[in-house]
């Protein structure tokens, strides 16, 4: 585990690992509902409850911020250990 997330309660070190997961797949300004979904597949396993949990406190933590009803804008400010990426990734993807 990461040092950066030593002194963090869990939601926020779950929030932090899906968000560094869409990072580095090439999503930097916005992200589709989908792709949110599945991230969080990633991390946290399949059930539907627990995706709908975890976007809602996505949401609630402000790591994102929706557009629309299938579009989420990263903050990137809740993240800024993985400014990073940022600066070497441009968008790639919006699906």
């Amino acid at each position: 585990m990461c040092v950066c997330f030593m002194n963090k309660p869990k939601p926020e070190v779950v929030c932090e690992e899906i968000m560094e997961l869409l990072l580095k797949d090439g999503y930097t300004y916005q992200v589709s509902m989908k792709d949110v979904e599945k991230a969080i597949w990633q991390v946290r396993g399949q059930n539907k409850e627990t995706v709908r949990q975890w976007t809602k406190v996505l949401l609630g933590f402000e790591y994102l911020k929706q557009v629309n009803k299938d579009i989420c804008e990263i903050n990137v400010a809740k993240i800024p250990h993985l400014a990073t990426l940022l600066r070497r990734i441009p968008q790639t993807r919006i699906s």
